[in-house]
């Protein structure tokens, strides 16, 4: 509710003469809100009005100065500090996934501090003195002193070790070990506190519906630990990337990490816990938006399956082959260009092991890089990723060796698997049709391909209860246990290779295998032979078209980095852009994002566009393949781009052209992919089988 204004009162900033009629009306409807009679109505629904008014209000300042941009930011500051608008509700608004939070109440879920406290036991006898003026209450109380399970390590479990984790950084927000540091701590200080950790939780409430009595429950819960225990879980939040070290500091002082920080804001939240050195700490410290829990057995180990390993994989990788810093949105990348085994070109992207080991352990709750070295062993041996050889095995300190039984090993996958740390590993040809199926044009054309957001974004939101990557984890087979041990010893030394996705099928004499369209476009032998077919029923326009686009598409990543010389004279369906060296960049000319890149190469991108999709348009033969709409669609796009922009908003008009273009480009193809999937290319397959067509 906005403070009374009085003749003391700091006058407003400029601009809040603009607003001020609305906010007036909405004073207005608030005041109604309250006086609104509460006859017949629930105790909860006395409030609904108010909570109401609440937010419209605040949405509206909220849309006034982060997307209208209509307000400076003194005005917003103090249309906060008066009460104007909720800020804690318009600070989760600027989180991802709480966009359309109505209230920051409903995320609670407890009651809030009003109701529920966690205060000292020597409180207690204070608030129940009879002596003080307030109802003897009916006292409930329950002490619990109980043992922490462990692992086969000795080291709590991982759901415990979060729990401790939480507890003990709450305690500390009250009261910090070391002044020195803000929010900041050095080990010893944190071993000391934990070795007599106590919390308490008081909760007040009507005794029994008797009006003027109060029943106080009360749980105490003690930690109780030896200075070495202590400092071996210490050591256990560090491995586990809750705690950081701070840099700068000639002390080991450590700080929540982003993964620490995510962890308690999601205690916090579900306990209604809303003090202001919780806050402190939730608003210095950076967080971790999303992080994906996995499920674990009795034992404490991670459940893996082969679908558990391709959410991570896909969430490790991205959906760009190139990434300068991690991020949620997947570890570091560089873009690459090797050759299979048959030789033919193809464009995937090479990380470090650590990296990805590092990234395994920031972005999901593994307690430990032996874990992660396991998974990523794992995805060595589905065939999704591939060692340099840059470094012998028996140099590295970590080496995880995983092997499977031979009913659980799907097909085409290895049995065995290997992952060295401090190796260079690449992505294969199948781990790169696994992890980037989502096209270019599916994702916003003003943004550069590195700040793109991820496809499997769902399981790691702060609010989500769940805590599997699966919803049903008996809906396939789990993997045994692990080994992780050095492999001169543990390891066989004929290890098959990991599959290439070109021998993943191997012909029947009777029958030619029935590969999928995409496996078929993206093989240079089967895309041709297929052509060539096409070409001799007069039908070849559609596929022709589908391979131009995903040049034209080539040609515009070319262009953000600034080297779009020429349009490249290639024959289309001959070969596509990653099957082919192309030139490349790290990242794009100093001083020029990516849509101004593409401005400024808006000629050369219009010739290429009319090159390669104009002059198909003109063709009856493709026009009879896609519907109507979208071909007037496709031409109306093709002819704004080709107009281009001036003024000093002609960057604008351009990215959005081009966005628009490559969205109406997407929509052609995937018409295009449907007839060539339905229609042509099981009369080719059917020739093949009749021996009316030479197999590739």
């Amino acid at each position: 509710m906005p403070r009374i204004r009085t003749s003391r009162t700091r006058p407003p900033p400029e601009g809040f003469e603009d607003i001020e009629p609305i906010l007036e009306d909405y004073e207005t409807k608030m005041r109604d809100a309250e006086n609104d009679p509460q006859e017949g109505k629930r105790k909860a629904e006395g409030v609904w009005g108010i909570m109401r008014i609440t937010h419209i209000r605040s949405r509206y300042i909220y849309d006034l100065y982060y997307k209208r941009e209509a307000i400076s930011r003194e005005l917003y500051d103090w249309l906060l500090e008066q009460g104007y608008a909720d800020a804690a509700l318009i600070a989760k608004w600027k989180r991802t996934g709480y966009e359309k939070l109505c209230c920051v109440r409903c995320i609670q879920a407890r009651a809030p501090l009003s109701n529920v406290r966690i205060v000292a036991v020597e409180d207690v006898a204070r608030q129940i003195d009879p002596m003080g003026g307030i109802p003897k209450p009916v006292a409930l109380q329950s002490n619990e002193q109980w043992l922490m399970r462990v692992n086969r390590e000795g080291l709590p479990v991982c759901r415990d070790l979060h729990g401790l984790f939480t507890t003990v950084i709450i305690s500390l927000c009250d009261r910090w070990p070391d002044w020195r540091f803000p929010l900041a701590f050095v080990l010893p200080a944190l071993i000391q506190r934990m070795q007599a950790l106590q919390f308490v939780q008081i909760v007040r409430d009507s005794a029994n519906g008797i009006q003027n009595m109060l029943s106080l429950s009360q749980t105490k819960t003690s930690f109780t630990m030896s200075s070495q225990t202590a400092a071996r879980i210490c050591q256990a939040f560090i491995r586990a990337h809750l705690l950081e070290r701070v840099p700068g500091q000639e002390d080991e002082v450590y700080a929540p990490s982003p993964k620490g920080v995510h962890l308690v804001d999601r205690f916090v939240i579900r306990h209604g816990i809303a003090t202001r050195s919780v806050s402190n700490l939730l608003n210095v410290h950076p967080i971790c938006d999303k992080l994906l829990f996995l499920e674990r057995d009795e034992q404490d180990d991670v459940l893996l399956s082969d679908a558990v390993v391709r959410i991570l994989f896909n969430r490790m990788v991205g959906t760009s082959s190139r990434r300068t810093e991690p991020s949620a949105l997947g570890i570091v990348l560089e873009t690459k260009q090797v050759r299979d085994k048959e030789g033919q070109m193809y464009e995937t992207a090479r990380f470090s092991s650590t990296d990805a080991l590092n990234w395994l352990v920031d972005y999901t709750t593994m307690v430990s890089i032996d874990e992660a070295i396991v998974l990523a062993a794992h995805m060595v041996r589905l065939g999704w990723l591939e060692s340099e050889q840059t470094m012998d095995a028996s140099q590295s300190n970590n080496v995880a060796t995983v092997c499977v039984d031979e009913a659980l090993r799907a097909e085409h996958a290895a049995r065995e698997g290997t992952f060295v740390e401090g190796e260079m590993y690449h992505l294969t040809e199948l781990g790169v049709t696994m992890a980037w199926k989502v096209d270019w044009v599916d994702q916003p054309a003003s943004k550069p391909a590195d700040e793109r957001p991820p496809t499997s974004f769902f399981y790691g939101d702060r609010l989500n209860e769940m805590r599997s990557v699966s919803p049903r984890l008996d809906a396939f087979d789990l993997y045994g246990t692990y080994m992780n041990a050095h492999p001169s010893a543990q390891a066989s030394p004929e290890m098959p290779d990991a599959p290439s996705p070109r021998a993943r099928d191997v012909a029947s004499p009777t029958s030619v295998p029935r590969r999928p369209l995409e496996e078929v476009l993206r093989s240079a032998n089967m895309r041709r032979s297929l052509y060539t077919f096409l070409q001799m029923r007069q039908d070849e326009k559609p596929l022709q078209f589908w391979c131009q686009v995903e040049w034209f598409r080539s040609d515009c990543r070319l262009a953000t980095a600034g080297l779009l010389t020429d349009v490249f004279s290639a024959d289309a369906v001959e070969v596509l852009p990653s099957e082919v060296l192309r030139e490349s960049a790290e990242k794009r000319p100093e001083g020029m994002t990516g849509p101004q890149m593409r401005a400024s190469q808006q000629p050369i991108l219009s010739l290429s566009a009319q090159r390669r999709i104009g002059s198909l348009l003109q063709s009856s033969a493709l026009n009879l393949r896609l519907s109507s709409e979208t071909s007037a669609s496709l031409e109306g796009a093709l002819e704004a781009f080709a107009r281009g922009a001036s003024g000093t908003d002609s960057t604008r008009q351009i990215e959005k052209a081009l966005g628009r273009l490559l969205i109406q480009c997407g929509a052609a193809q995937k018409e295009v992919k449907a007839q060539l999937s339905d229609e042509s290319l099981p009369k080719y397959y059917e020739a093949l089988d009749c021996g009316l067509w030479e197999r590739p």
